[in-house]
């Protein structure tokens, strides 16, 4: 018994010393009061792309900074939207530190007073912002990149052996400035890269460049990943799905599918009023998802009803009330366990049990996004991103008016505290008049999104109104342009659906 205990004591302590070998990287934040909720929700979208790369993130504001606080950080990240005076004991440990640092937009400028002559990293940049109006594209990695927002930039200086990634240039002429450059231990990004993290493509470069700082070595490729949408009981045809699921296994595509467990009709628009349709109510349903499971396909939890007060299941917003975010009056702690208990129980009833989440519309509140991480460890979302940092208490109830984010990449972790599938093509819409929306305007997006040497084409198809021949237009596109499909099991290891699992 004793060599037992003993053993286990010496299988703890390892295991605790692998724990805290893993790298760890502190973000800190330097915001403009006037405008603190807005630059706070970028900050926060910076965060979670650092979540690609980290597990172990960690956050505070750099006027809290204490003397040696980035010592115990494998990699710090600093984001600075003023050039208000930063504190010295930041400034000097920035100046000294041997690990891996990553500058942000404002404020670099000031470890000059901190350092001997130009100092050892090889480049300085401007104390004030410059125009950006006239300089309209990155050029990185042999390519030209639009940058539409043409935001200000701090112009760098180069005074040694520095290496320039990526640069700023003018379409009007053949002159450019280094954008990102690193040189010893630090690393520089001269704008605030999330002004639009949809039309302005410098949010992809950023999103690469972080492979630079973080010298992952990742190679290029290119994933891709397919979600069938708004699975209900009773009004999802069936053979209509079960013909679509069959197809894509016979092309070797790996799907994920988004299921919502009652179907709701309080004002009776289809069926008799207050009806709602459970899994009960729909054998050929439970059927065909037992039939998408054997086929390889992974079950995620598309809310539980998709509709709230007298909206319709798969058309209304569940948590919120709207593209304003704008929280439902019954919003509580209570009032969202009690749908998530409820929807999981319908899955129970059948032997499921979903381990990945999506909110229906992308839209919920702080607090309600917290209770879903108290539930899933994964979820396939554009997380809404808000004001408040991920250790901050539930908040229902209340419009913090947060910002979408679209994650190019698997995130690891997040601030609502679960890792990220990434939804980067939204869906076909045949009935709109903007191409972005066909088959076609994917594959451009898709063109886009490669420059990022590990993003993923993740897009979601209501099948129901999709001819597959037009999906299957899309699907050649992207093999022909090099991606390979992956399924959910690809970024999380292996989903067990099982209720008791």
């Amino acid at each position: 018994m004793y060599k037992r205990r003993l053993f286990l004591l010496v299988l703890v302590l390892l295991l605790s010393m692998a724990g805290t070998a893993s790298a760890s990287t502190m973000a800190y934040y330097f915001i403009d009061p006037h405008y603190e909720a807005d630059f706070l929700v970028n900050f926060f979208m910076i965060y979670n792309l650092l979540g690609h790369f980290d597990k172990e993130l960690h956050c505070a504001n750099v006027n809290n900074y204490q003397p040696g606080g980035m010592a115990k950080y494998d990699f710090v990240v600093f984001y600075a939207t003023s050039i208000d005076p930063l504190p010295d004991t930041f400034l000097a440990d920035v100046a000294r530190n041997k690990k891996r640092v990553l500058w942000i937009g404002a404020g670099l400028s000031r470890l000059a007073r901190h350092l001997d002559g130009p100092g050892p990293f090889g480049f300085t940049s401007s104390a004030r912002p410059q125009s950006g109006h006239e300089w309209d594209q990155i050029r990185y990695k042999g390519r030209v990149i639009s940058r539409i927002s043409r935001r200000n930039f701090y112009a760098v200086k180069m005074t040694g052996a520095a290496h320039v990634y990526s640069f700023l240039a003018s379409s009007a002429g053949d002159r450019t400035l280094p954008h990102f450059v690193c040189g010893g231990n630090l690393c520089f990004l001269a704008e605030d890269p999330l002004v639009d993290v949809v039309a302005d493509d410098s949010y992809l470069v950023f999103a690469d460049l972080l492979h630079e700082f973080y010298r992952t070595g990742a190679p290029e490729q290119k994933l891709a990943m397919i979600r069938l949408e708004d699975i209900a009981p009773v009004v999802t045809n069936a053979e209509l799905l079960v013909k679509y699921a069959d197809r894509l296994h016979e092309m070797g595509i790996p799907f994920s599918f988004g299921v919502t467990p009652i179907f709701a009709d309080p004002e009776g628009r289809y069926f008799p009023r207050g009806t709602e349709h459970r899994f009960r109510n729909s054998p050929e349903l439970v059927a065909t998802i037992n039939h998408l499971r054997q086929l390889g396909g992974t079950m995620i939890m598309h809310g539980v009803t998709h509709q709230h007060g007298s909206g319709i299941s798969r058309v209304d917003w569940e948590f919120s009330r709207g593209v304003t975010h704008e929280p439902v009056p019954e919003d509580s702690a209570a009032w969202a366990r009690e749908r998530l208990d409820r929807g999981l129980a319908e899955f129970a009833g059948q032997g499921w049990r979903p381990r990945i989440w999506e909110t229906p519309h992308y839209s919920a509140s702080w607090g309600d996004y917290l209770t879903f991480a108290d539930y899933f460890r994964v979820c396939q979302d554009r997380l809404l991103v808000f004001p408040v940092p991920p250790d901050a208490p539930p908040i229902f109830a209340r419009n913090l008016h947060p910002r979408s984010q679209m994650a190019p990449y698997f995130l690891k972790t997040s601030t609502q505290h679960m890792a990220v599938l990434p939804e980067t093509l939204s869906f076909i819409d045949l009935t709109s008049a903007d191409p972005a929306m066909q088959p076609q305007g994917k594959l451009d997006y898709a063109d886009r999104l490669s420059v990022i040497r590990d993003g993923v084409a993740s897009i979601f198809i209501h099948f129901e109104f999709v001819p597959f021949d037009q999906l299957k237009t899309l699907l050649d596109g992207l093999k022909q342009r090099g991606y390979t499909f992956v399924g959910p099991e690809h970024f999380v290891g292996p989903l067990d659906d099982r209720s008791g699992g």
